[in-house]
């Protein structure tokens, strides 16, 4: 990990990681305030012949913006809260 580093002009965290059996590495970008996924990087060792970045850019929180996530229920359909889920557990394994 290697802070006070700049993705598109912006200050950013990188985070690296390889996956040698896969001859793969991975490398993400974090806005380095607000910890928001700028990027994403999957290269293949040489030879391997595979490459894919993706930078990503986020909308501000707008009214009109947030709008957009304003959804109804059909008519027939009910409203059903999906159960509490530990994230990190899921992500990282539990101990």
């Amino acid at each position: 990990m290697a802070r006070d580093q700049r993705f598109s002009g912006t200050e950013a965290i990188k985070i690296t990681w390889s996956r040698p059996r896969a001859h793969i590495t991975d490398v993400i970008w974090l806005n380095q305030s607000t910890y928001a996924l700028m990027g994403l990087s999957v290269a293949t060792d040489p030879g391997y012949y595979a490459y894919l970045t993706l930078q990503m850019s986020w909308l501000p929180p707008t009214k009109a913006n947030l709008a957009r996530f304003a959804i109804s229920v059909p008519p027939g359909y009910s409203t059903v809260m999906a159960p509490a889920v530990a994230i990190g557990a899921l992500m990282f394994g539990s101990n």
